[in-house]
């Protein structure tokens, strides 16, 4: 699970800041996988290799818009729905993150691998191609 602290600037221009949460399990890593022909992971690593800016960009839209969800109060779940994206989406909190995420190669790669469950993240760092290792 990936939590972001951002501070953003509200549409009724007030300083904000507020944590974001973000999880992606095994089973929608699989799902993640299996929507594109040929492998996400495969689709990512040839969009690198191409330096095709627009589609890493929208991977990492989908994969934001998949992992976007709020911590259940008691701990035991992860709360996920299309309307809860959508107003995560709509905030200057999303833009302020996806532009740093598309930007800042490091914090890419921080949040991509705090978004894998940690077991899956030991087995991907072993096989991963070079060019995602780097991410």
């Amino acid at each position: 699970m990936v939590k972001e602290t951002i501070k953003y600037i509200g549409f009724d221009d007030q300083e904000r800041e507020e944590d974001f949460y973000f999880n992606l399990n095994q089973t929608e890593l699989i799902e993640a996988e299996l929507s594109v022909p040929g492998g996400l992971s495969n689709a990512f690593e040839k969009a690198i290799k191409a330096k095709n800016i627009a589609a890493v960009v929208f991977m990492f839209r989908d994969l934001l818009w998949r992992a976007y969800g709020e911590k259940t109060t008691d701990g035991r779940g992860f709360h996920k729905d299309p309307q809860l994206t959508r107003a995560f989406v709509e905030t200057p909190a999303y833009d302020k993150l996806f532009m740093q995420l598309v930007t800042e190669e490091e914090k890419a790669r921080v949040f991509l691998e705090n978004l894998m469950p940690k077991d899956l993240l030991a087995e991907a760092k072993k096989t991963a191609p070079a060019s995602l290792q780097a991410l």
